[in-house]
This record gives C-alpha cells, structure tokens and sequence, in this order.
C-alpha cells in the first residue's frame, strides 16, 4: 500500500511541476507579446501574488526577462533568450514524452497557438484603433484571420 501511495504522490508531483512550467511559458509568452506591470500580470491570473514575485525574481536572475522604468512604473519584458528557452522546452516535451501524455502536450501547444493568435490578433486591433487607415496592419489582421480560419477546424479534431 505504501509503494501505491508513494506512486500516486510522485506522479502528482510531475503533474504540479508540468503546470507549473506551462504556467511559466504562458507567462513568457504573454511578455513576449505584452510586456506589464507587475498588477497587468497579477490580473493575468497565472499565479498568486507571491509566486507571481518569486518567479518574476527568478525569471530575471536567469536572464530571461528584464524590466525597465517606463513613466513611474516598472515594465517586465523577454529578452531573446526566452523564446528560445520556450521553443527548446516543447521540443524537449515532445522527445521524451510517454504516449498517454502526447494528448497532453498537443493540446498545451494547441493552447499556446490560440493564446499567441488571440494576443496578435487584439495587439492589431489596438493598433488599429489608433491608426485605423494603416494597410500594413489591416492586412496583418487579414492575415491572422485567415489562418485562424483554416487552423480552427483542424486544431479542434486534436
């Protein structure tokens, strides 16, 4: 009984440090797009304030992000290496990944596609907002569309 309780704490421990580190590519991803404030990211919603600091601290002390004084407010943004830190853990996930967890991680980069689609797609419209004749971003948006269109239904039979 003993080894089966043992088993079972394991594997909800892989499973906690799973999110954990989707947790944080999401958080990456979203600066990547969006860099924030500290109170933008708390509405984000990824963690709790305190862990939120904690992995902001860490973040920064792996040189991952940085952050810069912009009119009295600290902004938190990628560097490079970031998004190069996130395309290297999916490509790792997917080289060792079990056959019962493949669903898994299709579906966490299917979440990320959307999550990166969705933010491109309301940063244009912004832009828009401010610049409503500019062709460059109407087509981009078009663009955009047009491929969610034809991602959608493939991405949902996934």
């Amino acid at each position: 009984m003993k080894d089966k309780e043992l088993e079972i704490k394991e594997a909800q421990g892989r499973k906690s440090r799973e999110i954990g580190r989707t947790n944080l590519i999401k958080l990456l991803t979203h600066l990547h797009y969006n860099p924030s404030t500290f109170t933008q990211l708390e509405k984000f919603n990824l963690f709790s304030k305190p862990v939120l600091m904690k992995h902001l601290k860490n973040l920064r002390e792996e040189g991952l992000i940085q952050r810069k004084l912009e009119n009295d407010k600290i902004i938190y943004y990628t560097t490079p290496r970031a998004l190069e830190e996130s395309v290297s853990y999916i490509v790792n996930l997917i080289r060792e990944i079990s056959p019962e967890d493949f669903e898994y991680a299709l579906n966490f980069m299917t979440n990320n596609l959307l999550y990166l689609m969705a933010q491109t797609q309301r940063i244009i419209e912004e832009e828009l907002k401010n610049n409503p004749e500019n062709q460059s971003l109407k087509e981009k948006r078009d663009k955009l569309q047009s491929l969610r269109e034809e991602l959608l239904p493939w991405l949902r039979e996934l």
